[in-house]
């Protein structure tokens, strides 16, 4: 299992700063939050129960643990989001009842480099002071964890989280640790639209594309040379992380696509070094930027 540390008050500031994983022209805006952040520390130490669940903002459901962590610099400590949370619970940083219908609430005052797709999460619950890591225990066992927003029923349509609410009852899957798999993801092979572009995908599970082919399955687990494809955002609009539905995005901007395969595309465009850093961003793609050319593959 892959293991994680997430530390909301590094001791160090240039250090977590490093090891945030961020530009340097965020600097500045990562030094405010810290001093913030810091002030917050140590009202956490002296803070009664009653105080600090009066601090945690509006409460929702967790509704899947789907998706990736992406957050950290280090890209061996990302990975799936089931991955993370056991690994928070595992070592003292989150309670160990948490899972699916946990109810937490959102807090603001812990540093969020990602805010379009991650939220920071709380609840009344404090980790047992047995369980706990010694950052949790000296902040009264009080916790803090990043969650994707799409974890979460507040961030879904109705429609999504009734579906999945039906699943997760027919399943059992109340109170575990596992993803839920809904809508186009639990079909079975056929004739799908991805990007605009019609095309054959086969299998059962979540959509999965193979890197050095760009051929698109479905599985319940990736084999070896492939990975889920992911749901990311670029400007406001939700896109899969797949060449086909990336071109589809340049088209309905009218962005110059120069060329396109099944493993990568080429655009030109005076935003090419913008779209490097949103698309570089999710982790999932190369990038390659020359002037105003931009090259993605996988």
């Amino acid at each position: 299992m892959t293991t994680y540390e997430v530390r909301p008050y590094q001791d160090a500031q240039d250090e977590s700063f490093e090891k945030s994983g961020l530009p340097d022209a965020d600097k500045d805006d990562y030094e405010s939050g810290w001093d913030e952040q810091m002030s917050k520390e140590e009202e956490l130490k002296a803070m009664k129960n009653e105080d600090f669940e009066a601090k945690l903002g509006e409460a929702t459901k967790i509704i899947n643990f789907n998706g990736m962590m992406t957050m950290f610099s280090d890209p061996t400590h990302n990975g799936k989001m089931t991955e993370y949370i056991m690994g928070q619970i595992m070592y003292g940083y989150a309670p160990p009842t948490l899972g699916i219908g946990y109810e937490v609430n959102l807090v603001d005052w812990v540093h969020n480099p990602d805010p379009e797709n991650f939220v920071v999460v709380s609840s009344k619950e404090i980790v047992p002071q047995g369980m706990a890591a010694p950052l949790v225990q000296a902040a009264g066992g009080h916790w803090t964890l990043y969650l994707r927003k799409e974890n979460l029923e507040m961030f879904l349509p109705p429609e999504v989280v009734a579906e999945q609410q039906d699943i997760i009852a027919g399943e059992g899957m109340e109170g575990k640790i596992t993803e839920v798999v809904f809508g186009g993801y639990a079909a079975l092979g056929g004739k799908v639209s991805i990007g605009g572009r019609r095309v054959t995908v086969e299998g059962r599970g979540r959509l999965c594309v193979e890197l050095s082919t760009g051929k698109l399955r479905k599985m319940e687990t990736p084999e070896r040379g492939w990975m889920l494809v992911e749901s990311v955002k670029i400007d406001g609009t939700r896109v899969d992380t797949t060449i086909p539905t990336l071109a589809n995005w340049f088209e309905m901007n009218d962005i110059s696509i120069i060329s396109e395969s099944a493993t990568d595309i080429v655009i030109q465009s005076p935003m090419a070094k913008t779209l490097f850093k949103k698309i570089d961003k999710w982790d999932f793609f190369y990038v390659e930027l020359d002037g105003d050319m931009l090259t993605v593959s996988y």
